[in-house]
């Protein structure tokens, strides 16, 4: 039951102090923290100084793993007038959606999408079991299966991002967020600033030109997008007329420097810069390898390589964004191109896909004495060719 009056402590020459006495010293500043808090915020988020706070991210979509950075959030309890400060020290690393842990209670599949939140937790530390002497105060990060659980009004959850466990892609748009009473402010919200809190895909290779997407708060009217090393450039920019959304065309010259950058929007508002290390460019794509060295229509072969498909893409899925065309191997004419083409798993730092070849009606030569082709592979419209003696391809 909540407690119906406010008292503190008050102390006198030759008090017995009991333990009673000086832990009421310290929840009575607790409890009134904690209520200036519930006054002062409008609702359950996270307070956002920037993109990066409390940000769910996909350092390797392949590995399906998440990261949560540090930051800081508010749980206002439904219950009474309290707020509780939820404080993340430190980037939670490497959470797994495929292994069960105290993060991930039920590991995600296939077709799920996982809901992470966060929410404030204390236990007792120090000391032994029976004499605690400190209460350790915790920010607890938690990915649930589709859903979250039932709420529980001593303990808000404050949804940080939802991931999309075969894309691995973070939707955008998805985290609560709080901010200043109304009431405290005359009556009008607090202003917030222009964010970019994503962009997608978050890598593009050299060579390559892909569509982008790109998320945040008041973005809108954007007119140019500039990226902090050259060999990049934005074109057929689009914003919504909410402000929370860029559409965008973005092309990398074949000998734009490789890594990371940071990239700003040109709005109606103003400049809005991005997140450091925001976008990554990667080296061209590379084939190494086409086995088996003879095959067939309706055959399958193997293609190795790096950079050769989307990572995001889990084995067995199609390889979307990628296409095989067979060139023959004097003329370099286009004699067949698959629709066919799938994810296997990788073979040590190879990426691999698998093709099946086109039936005999959809090529371009006969096929009777066999013919000799090359591969080449086209990802995000850069292209790379199989090195080596071509592919035979006979009637079996």
């Amino acid at each position: 039951m909540a407690e119906t009056e406010i008292k503190r402590v008050n102390f006198f020459d030759g008090q017995f102090l009991k333990q009673e006495e000086l832990n009421d010293l310290t929840n009575y500043a607790v409890r009134m923290q904690r209520r200036l808090l519930f006054a002062l915020f409008d609702k359950s988020g996270v307070i956002e100084t920037g993109s990066a706070d409390l940000a769910v991210e996909v350092p390797n979509p392949a590995q399906k793993a998440i990261r949560v950075r540090a930051g800081m959030a508010i749980g206002r309890r439904s219950d009474v007038a309290e707020a509780h400060e939820i404080i993340l020290r430190q980037d939670v690393t490497s959470i797994s959606l495929t292994v069960a842990s105290a993060s991930v209670p039920v590991p995600l599949q296939p077709g799920d999408t996982g809901i992470v939140t966060i929410h404030y937790d204390e236990q007792p530390s120090g000391g032994d079991a029976a004499h605690p002497t400190r209460i350790k105060e915790t920010a607890v990060v938690t990915v649930h299966r589709n859903a979250p659980p039932e709420p529980n009004p001593a303990r808000p959850l404050i949804v940080l991002g939802k991931v999309a466990f075969d894309s691995m892609v973070v939707t955008p748009g998805q985290r609560q967020r709080t901010q200043i009473n109304a009431g405290l402010t005359g009556g009008k919200p607090l202003q917030q600033s222009a964010v970019i809190s994503s962009i997608d895909p978050q890598q593009a290779l050299q060579g390559s030109s892909v569509q982008i997407t790109i998320a945040g708060m008041k973005l809108g009217g954007a007119t140019a997008i500039n990226f902090d090393k050259p060999g990049i450039t934005v074109q057929n920019i689009q914003s919504d007329l909410a402000g929370a959304r860029i559409t965008a065309m973005l092309t990398v010259a074949a000998n734009a420097a490789l890594g990371t950058n940071h990239f700003t929007v040109t709005t109606s508002g103003g400049p809005v810069d991005s997140p450091a290390n925001a976008f990554s460019v990667l080296a061209a794509p590379q084939v190494t390898a086409v086995t088996p060295a003879t095959s067939g229509p309706g055959g399958e072969i193997s293609v190795r390589g790096v950079n050769i498909r989307d990572p995001r893409l889990g084995d067995g899925q199609p390889a979307t964004g990628t296409e095989i065309l067979f060139l023959h191997a004097d003329t370099s004419d286009v004699l067949a191109k698959s629709a066919n083409v799938t994810v296997a798993p990788n073979i040590g730092t190879s990426q691999q896909v698998k093709v099946k070849l086109p039936p005999v009606a959809e090529w371009r030569v006969p096929l009777l004495l066999g013919v000799r082709v090359r591969v080449r592979l086209i990802f995000q419209r850069a292209t790379a060719e199989a090195p080596g003696a071509p592919l035979q391809v006979f009637l079996q």
